[in-house]
C-alpha cells in the first residue's frame, strides 16, 4: 500500500518482474503450449520440470506487466 502518490513508482518498480522474468515467462509459456499441441502436459524448461502451476505464474507475470503498461 502507498501513503502518498510519489511512493507509486517506487513500488511499481520494486514488485514489478525484472525484463529477464518476462522474457523467461513469454518462451515458458510458448514452449508449454507447443509441448500440449503434442499432447504432452509436463515438460523440462532450462533444465526444470513445469507442469500447470508454473504455467499459471508465467501467465500471471504477462499479466501484470499488461496491467502495469494498461494504468501507466
Amino acid at each position: 500500500m502507498c501513503i502518498t502518490p510519489r511512493q507509486v513508482e517506487i513500488a511499481n518498480e520494486v514488485f514489478s518482474p525484472s525484463a529477464e522474468e518476462v522474457d523467461r515467462s513469454r518462451r515458458l509459456i510458448e514452449a508449454y503450449e507447443a509441448a500440449q499441441s503434442e499432447g504432452r502436459g509436463t515438460i523440462e524448461f532450462e533444465g526444470n520440470m513445469v507442469d500447470e502451476p508454473l504455467l499459471k505464474r508465467a501467465r500471471a507475470v504477462l499479466e501484470s506487466v499488461r496491467l502495469n503498461a494498461r494504468v501507466e
